[in-house]
């Protein structure tokens, strides 16, 4: 799992604050050709005070800490123009909800120039005198063809960034592939990453199937390392995620980010306090919905079932009865709109997932989050294999991935594609696009019923 050095807060620290009083040089220079006088300095030395704290704990929250190991550059330094475009959010807000700093159009306009370049520079030389700065020990996985173009392209377009340190083999043979050392066997993956401490592994091997990639992926999802994938596998994630392309090479970069304790906390807070307020908004709806259910067919209003939560711990979710009452309760669920077993009002209530709102009571409850993987029942999750059960890391959630990206349009497969993804990058900024998706999806109704 990658996490931030403390040397990287202090330095990205330093360099707020530098930037911040250098923007307001900038602007105290231009009086005279401006015309017009600015704040004195102590109204934005105060005003650091909130700015900094806020924006350290803000790229925390929205995962824009950790370091990037993407070897294209505008992909190394994405990160720190998200860092920046964050900082000058925060710096709008503080000015909109603290009006008497009376922070100057100017001098925020020069920060958001300045903040960028300077950062990136800063680094770089930090980096360089401390003598951070060093090759990405790189591994390949695999030796056919596949894995020998890549090694190709690692050299040919970034020699100077990556340090080859060998191949792993999908079986015995040569003990040296395009005259670097074969470190061993696929079963011995992780033990190789360990030993020669490896930063990035790049598995080219996209002739196993996609269970045998999830495993291999699986066996070192634990490490400090970025997994490079050279495969399909994951191309239905293409039109929603973005690739990284090395020469005419597509590979998608898996990095499974360390997450404290402090941000689960947050999001927690945040899911609980939502759920809370929409609780307290939609309980009108709620018992209207409830009154037309009794009206419209007989039978419980509110369902209870047996759903597996977090680390494969039972929870029982909440739903608002949609079929018939003689329907069995773990029935495997419609998968067309003419299902005979769905009530009148069912149809109207699945189409816009009306029949999810008691979810936020498990919200609420702890059991679930609003985004996160779907809650399964017992029997599906018995069948996991390995790789299938990563997505039992974090809370399943009333809206997710699979929501937003074609619900019960994709199969199931798909679905646990898209929960890996979400368990390896979720972060709350990736929440709160789901959310703001999600309500065009269920506008849309796509994929429901």
């Amino acid at each position: 799992m990658i996490a931030t050095s403390p040397l990287l807060i202090i330095l990205d620290a330093a360099v707020f604050v530098l930037t911040w009083l250098v923007s307001w040089t900038l602007r105290w220079s231009l009086e005279g050709v401006l015309g017009f006088p600015i704040n004195p300095l102590s109204g934005y030395l105060e005003a650091l005070v909130i700015l900094l704290p806020a924006w350290l704990l803000a790229c925390q929250l929205f995962g824009l800490d950790a370091p990037q190991r993407s070897l294209h550059f505008v992909q190394r330094y994405k990160v720190l123009l998200r860092r920046t475009f964050l900082a000058v959010v925060v710096i709008i807000a503080v000015d909109f909800f603290v009006p008497r700093y009376e922070l100057g159009r100017s001098v925020v306009l020069f920060f958001a120039l300045l903040h960028l370049p300077v950062c990136m520079a800063t680094r770089d030389v930090v980096s360089t005198l401390l003598g951070t700065r060093r090759r990405v020990r790189t591994l390949i996985v695999g030796t056919g063809e596949p894995a020998t173009r890549l090694l190709q392209r690692l050299e040919d377009l970034y020699g100077a960034l990556v340090e080859v340190r060998g191949f792993v083999a999908t079986q015995p043979g040569s003990d040296t592939c395009c005259n670097h050392p074969v470190l061993g066997l696929l079963p011995e993956l992780a033990d190789i990453i360990d030993r020669h401490r490896i930063d990035m592994a790049c598995i080219a091997l996209p002739q196993l199937g996609r269970d045998e990639q999830f495993t291999l992926v699986e066996a070192v999802l634990d490490r400090p390392i970025t997994i490079k994938l050279l495969t399909d596998s994951y191309s239905v994630m293409t039109s929603s995620f973005e690739l990284e392309m090395l020469g005419e090479l597509p590979l998608v970069t898996l990095e499974n980010r360390q997450r404290g304790r402090f941000r689960e906390w947050v999001k927690m807070l945040v899911d609980r306090s939502v759920a809370l307020g929409f609780l307290a908004l939609l309980w009108p709806l709620l018992l209207c919905i409830g009154l037309a259910i009794v009206l419209d067919s007989r039978g419980k209003v509110i369902l209870r079932q047996l759903r597996i939560g977090k680390d494969g711990k039972p929870f029982h979710l909440y739903k608002f009865r949609t079929m018939v009452a003689d329907t069995d309760l773990y029935a495997v669920s419609p998968h067309t709109p003419e299902d005979r077993r769905i009530t009148p009002l069912g149809k109207h209530l699945r189409r816009y997932s009306l029949d999810e709102l008691p979810q936020f009571l498990n919200v609420l409850l702890g059991h679930m989050s609003l985004v996160g993987p779907r809650p399964e029942m017992p029997f599906i999750v018995e069948g996991y294999r390995g790789w299938e059960r990563l997505r039992l890391r974090v809370r399943p959630g009333i809206t997710g991935l699979w929501q937003i990206l074609g619900r019960k349009d994709l199969p199931l497969h798909e679905h646990l594609e898209y929960d890996l993804y979400y368990v390896m990058n979720h972060t709350l900024l990736l929440d709160a696009i789901i959310l703001l998706k999600t309500v065009p999806a269920l506008i849309l109704r796509k994929g429901a019923y």
